[in-house]
C-alpha cells in the first residue's frame, strides 16, 4: 500500500481537492472530489497535455501523517487513479529533517522527465522515465 488510503487517517487539512474550474480552465468552480491517496501534498502540478497529476509530499514522517510515504505521487488528473510513486531519496532522514523532499514539481511535455525542487537540501532533482 502507498499509504493514505485509510479514510479514517488524520490529514491535518491537506488533501488533493478537485475543483471543476481547475480541470476545465474556468474560474470560480465547485467541489468535485477529494483524493487522500496522493500523500500530504506540499506541491502539485498538472500536465494538461497528458492529463497527469503530480503531487509532492515533503512533510510526511512518523509524527506528521504517520504511515504515509514521503515522495512524489503520479496519477490521472481526471480520475485520480494513482499510477506511480517516486520515493523521497532522503527517507532515512525523514524524522530528523522534518522536510526534505520535493515541494516544487514539473514535467516535460510528454512526462518522460520530471523535475523536483527539494527544500531542505536545496537541490533540483531530475527523474527520467525508463
Amino acid at each position: 500500500s502507498l499509504g493514505g488510503n485509510d479514510p479514517g487517517a488524520s490529514w491535518s487539512g491537506r488533501k488533493c481537492l478537485c475543483l471543476s474550474s481547475l480541470l476545465q480552465g474556468g474560474v470560480g468552480g465547485s467541489f468535485v472530489d477529494e483524493w487522500t491517496h496522493f500523500g500530504r501534498p506540499s506541491g502539485i502540478y498538472i500536465n494538461k497535455a497528458t492529463d497527469t497529476l503530480y503531487a509532492t509530499d515533503s512533510t510526511s514522517n512518523s509524527s506528521t501523517n504517520p504511515g504515509v510515504r514521503r515522495g512524489i505521487y503520479v496519477g490521472s488528473a481526471s480520475s485520480g487513479e494513482l499510477q506511480y510513486f517516486i520515493p523521497d531519496p532522503d527517507l532515512v532522514l525523514a524524522d530528523q529533517t522534518r522536510i526534505s523532499g520535493a515541494s516544487g514539481i514539473a514535467s516535460s511535455h510528454d512526462d518522460s522527465v520530471v523535475y523536483a525542487a527539494d527544500v531542505a537540501p536545496w537541490r533540483l532533482r531530475k527523474y527520467e522515465k525508463q
